[in-house]
C-alpha cells in the first residue's frame, strides 16, 4: 500500500494527527527547495561576463520553463504528497503514520 493509500484508510481523527506531526512545505520552501537543486545540479551561467546562478537565470530568462520544470519537480510522487491542499514530503508523513501505529499498539497493550 502506497502513502497516498495508507493515509486515506486512517480515520479522520487519526489523519489529522498524522497532518499535525507534519510541516507543509510553503509556497516559498518550494522555490527555494527548487532553486537549490537546480543550483547544485547546474554550474552558474556567464551571460555578457556576469556570472548568476543557474535557478535566478533560468527564472529571469524563461519564466515559464522555471514554473514547469518546478511543478515538474514537485509532482514526483515518490518524493511528495498533496494532502488536504497541502504538499508533504513523503517520508514525513510516512514516519508520522508509523508512530501513529506505534502510538495505537502501546495503548492497546495497556488497556489489555
Amino acid at each position: 500500500m502506497n502513502t497516498w493509500e495508507t493515509f486515506n484508510a486512517l480515520n479522520a481523527d487519526q489523519k489529522s494527527t498524522v497532518l499535525k506531526a507534519c510541516k507543509a512545505v510553503s509556497d516559498y520552501d518550494q522555490k527555494q527547495m527548487y532553486d537549490d537543486m537546480l543550483n547544485d545540479c547546474f554550474e552558474l551561467v556567464n551571460i555578457c561576463g556576469y556570472e548568476y546562478e543557474a535557478a535566478r537565470a533560468l527564472a529571469d530568462i524563461d519564466p515559464i520553463a522555471y514554473r514547469c520544470g518546478m511543478s515538474d519537480y514537485f509532482s514526483d510522487i515518490d518524493m511528495w504528497i498533496e494532502l488536504d491542499g497541502e504538499l508533504y514530503p513523503t517520508d514525513d508523513i510516512d514516519a508520522a503514520i508509523e508512530a501513529l501505529r506505534i502510538a495505537n499498539s502501546i495503548a492497546d497493550q495497556l488497556d489489555a
